[in-house]
């Protein structure tokens, strides 16, 4: 399970914003910046750097109020309007701070080069809240409108199991790199065949890795955003301080996700995944299959774990909460069954029944299913839908699609036993 507001966060600051900003400032001030000497050209570059991540600087601010650091892109500190009265300010003291520099002083921040880190400072921060309305929602227009815009956040949302290193997001700033590596080599490096080969290669890799991204993006069912009542992201909708990636209790009434949630629900979270037609995947499949598999295609546990994350109640955190506890684990880092996991949680608690064998049942809908083989080794689960029709991934599968229960019974010829849940 990602969090991806707080993975791509940290992403944005170190792999976007700062090669953005120096990128955009030398373009903008390129007549001015050649003017200055060598170290002071330096310096600008270095400020540039600084200044791409300073708005992000306000995640240390929330912590220290104990505020949850994805609320940042919510406060005035991630607006045009408060970075423009900054620089309207520096601009209005530094003829006078000027002045008041002695000659060793001034000698090293003279007028021309202050002028040029004042705009820098403008520049560069102006460039983070313009990637930041491509790929979050900011506060654009405040303090006239407090409407959250984004460009490119859900059109291109991340898929829950790919992640956000996988996403097209992620792609358009290894561009922004690969741009930045070419610029700063033409700039500040001798002509080099083996350094100009490099760059060109991972420019040229990160603009086809962006096709790809788009192309797979395109295919797989993205749904990784946590939403609060009022359609809006949200990673906290129970203001508990945990996140609800990793909350296993969300919500005010103290039962587990699993529980806590009706079988309608579940249903209709369900029918929408496999009406999606996305891409299915396999972890142990072919080539081709793992590779849609790491990029986010569906298997049978997926569709259960997207079922219940899409309705703002994500499963792992019980199971892993639940496997750690039962196997007395005390690592971070877990391999967790989860199909098994899921199952021993459900028999644990006694909410299992078991279906007949000899004839063909009337299956209620929303609720999670297993097929048992020899020594109840699980050979798929998945989610009961209308009339029979299960929301499963059979092997045979290249895209999401609902099976019937006879068909997932002619499938596995060595069913024993099945579960579904009460």
């Amino acid at each position: 399970m990602y969090n991806l507001g707080i993975i791509s966060l940290m992403i944005n600051m170190f792999l976007a914003h700062a090669p953005l900003s120096y990128l955009g400032n030398e373009i903008i001030q390129r007549k001015s910046i050649k003017q200055l000497k060598s170290h002071e050209q330096i310096l600008v570059a270095l400020f540039s750097f600084f200044f791409g991540i300073l708005p992000d600087f306000d995640i240390f601010l929330l912590t220290f109020f104990r505020i949850p650091t994805f609320l940042h892109h919510e406060i005035i500190s991630h607006t045009p309007i408060f970075y423009i009265s900054i620089w309207i300010l520096l601009r209005l003291i530094a003829k006078p701070f000027s002045r008041i520099l002695n000659k060793k002083t001034e000698g090293v921040l003279h007028f021309d080069l202050l002028n040029i880190l004042i705009n820098t400072f403008l520049i560069s921060t102006l460039l983070h809240i313009f990637a930041d309305v491509l790929t979050s929602d900011i506060i654009l227009f405040y303090p006239f409108s407090e409407a959250r815009i984004s460009v490119f956040k859900y059109i291109f949302e991340p898929s829950l199991f790919g992640g956000y290193s996988l996403s097209p997001l992620f792609a358009l700033e290894l561009i922004i790199i690969g741009i930045l590596l070419i610029f700063a080599y033409k700039k500040s490096l001798i002509k080099n065949i083996v350094i100009d080969l490099i760059t060109r290669i991972f420019l040229v890799f990160s603009c086809i890795y962006l096709l790809i991204s788009v192309y797979i993006n395109l295919n797989t069912y993205n749904s990784s955003y946590l939403y609060d009542k009022n359609g809006k992201t949200n990673y906290d909708v129970d203001y508990d301080s945990v996140l609800d990636s990793n909350d296993s209790q969300i919500g005010r009434n103290s039962a587990e996700n699993i529980l806590n949630t009706s079988s309608s629900e579940v249903f209709d979270s369900a029918i929408n995944i496999v009406n999606s037609g996305k891409w299915t995947g396999k972890s142990n499949g072919s080539f081709t299959e793992r590779i849609k598999y790491t990029f986010g295609g569906m298997n049978s546990f997926r569709i259960i774990s997207q079922a219940y994350y899409d309705l703002h109640l994500p499963i792992e955190p019980v199971l892993r909460s639940y496997y750690v506890e039962k196997n007395n684990i005390t690592e971070y880092s877990v391999d967790i069954p989860y199909p098994e996991t899921l199952m021993e949680y459900f028999l644990e608690k006694n909410l299992l029944l078991e279906v007949s064998l000899d004839a063909i049942p009337n299956l209620p809908r929303g609720r999670t299913i297993f097929f048992l083989g020899e020594n109840d080794s699980i050979l798929n689960v998945g989610i009961t839908l209308e009339s029979n029709y299960i929301a499963t991934v059979l092997d045979t599968d290249e895209k999401l699609n609902m099976h019937s229960y006879t068909e997932i019974r002619d499938t596995y010829k060595n069913v024993k036993k099945i579960y579904i849940l009460k």
